[in-house]
């Protein structure tokens, strides 16, 4: 900023004007470097465009390139006081864009003489050979272009069009690695084929593309009632899931692979005098999804899968008959709430 100040009191001392030399690469469908030095000379009065063997004051290179269906042009103003200063641009016009780029270039070499409202642009004519295939015609009887005239619709405010400072910061889609935790609940149907409720609390470690989660679980279960009385069973354990994970947006996220289920199932019942108890334990693997949306660092999440019981077990107890039999094939659903950290 300091050059800055001692070159506009430089070139604010005294009438001199000011070399200048041009360097300009841009696609076809822009307009041409012509151009962006008539927009020189129309902001100010005081820039003189020259080539690099007349020893010019400074330079500007000025590049275009195409990104996403958007140009994006990046400015280096170079000078013996200031260095150099680099300045960014995006439009969806290239038009606008080489104005603007211009603008800023003025501004920086005449902060006081530049115009920055309305200005008339006029290329010099270009003789144009007409295309003939047969006797050639002289070239003073060629087409003469008209001059292509631009106004400026309206003031041009530098703060708007200039990118002067860092971007505005915003909160990332969280594709970083970072711990999440949850609770939620469901249903399963892997302790007795009926459908039973479920709570569970996750810790997961979120990677770009991989997430690997664990779930402590219990559930519910049910009483069964026979005629030497009830019993009841509940299961107790978790989940270990590993899951590929795929950003939808910067809202959604798709997450599937396996998890592996491990419940252990204390079951409690009547006996003639004693009361009995058995314990079982079911180890499932199985496919399992889940989507995501994600809204900062919170998090809600709907989840399925299957699993399939490496021991189908059947649980009786003296006296109370059949408690309940574990299938071999199931299906669970389950909806949670968290945060990112």
């Amino acid at each position: 900023m300091t050059g800055w100040v001692l070159w506009a009191l430089v070139a604010a001392s005294g009438d001199e004007r000011i070399s200048l030399e041009v360097v300009y690469e841009a696609p076809e469908a822009c307009p041409p470097r012509a151009r962006f030095e008539a927009e020189l000379k129309a902001r100010s009065e005081k820039l003189r465009i020259v080539d690099a063997a007349q020893t010019p004051q400074a330079q500007v290179t000025v590049r275009i390139v195409t990104q996403k269906k958007r140009y994006v042009g990046t400015s280096k103003l170079r000078t013996l006081l200031s260095g150099v200063t680099t300045r960014e641009f995006k439009s969806a016009q290239c038009e606008t864009l080489v104005q603007a780029a211009a603008l800023a270039t003025a501004l920086l070499l005449d902060p006081e003489g530049t115009k920055t409202g309305a200005v008339m642009v006029e290329l010099a004519p270009v003789v144009v050979a007409p295309a003939d295939a047969g006797v050639p015609e002289p070239i003073d009887a060629g087409v003469v272009a008209p001059p292509v005239v631009i106004v400026d619709a309206g003031v041009v405010e530098p703060l708007v069009l200039i990118d002067a400072g860092p971007p505005v910061p915003v909160e990332p889609a969280r594709d970083d690695p970072h711990v999440e935790l949850s609770a939620g609940g469901g249903v399963t149907s892997g302790l007795s084929g009926a459908v039973d409720p479920l709570v569970q609390l996750t810790v997961a470690l979120q990677l770009s593309r991989f997430r690997l989660a664990l779930s402590p679980q219990f559930v519910f279960g049910r009483r069964v009632t026979s005629s030497a009385g009830v019993a009841q069973y509940v299961g107790v354990g978790g989940r270990f899931d590993a899951l590929a994970s795929f950003p939808v947006g910067r809202l959604l996220r798709i997450e599937g692979g396996a998890s592996v289920t491990v419940l252990v199932l204390p079951v409690t019942g009547p006996d003639a005098e004693v009361p009995g108890r058995a314990l079982g334990v079911l180890v499932a693997p199985g496919p399992f999804a889940r989507i995501a949306l994600q809204l900062g660092h919170f998090r809600v999440a709907l989840e399925g899968g299957a699993g399939i019981n490496l021991r189908a077990e059947r649980y009786l107890i003296d006296g109370a008959g059949l408690v309940f039999a574990a299938p071999r094939l199931f299906g669970l659903l389950g909806a949670s709430v968290g945060w990112s950290f």
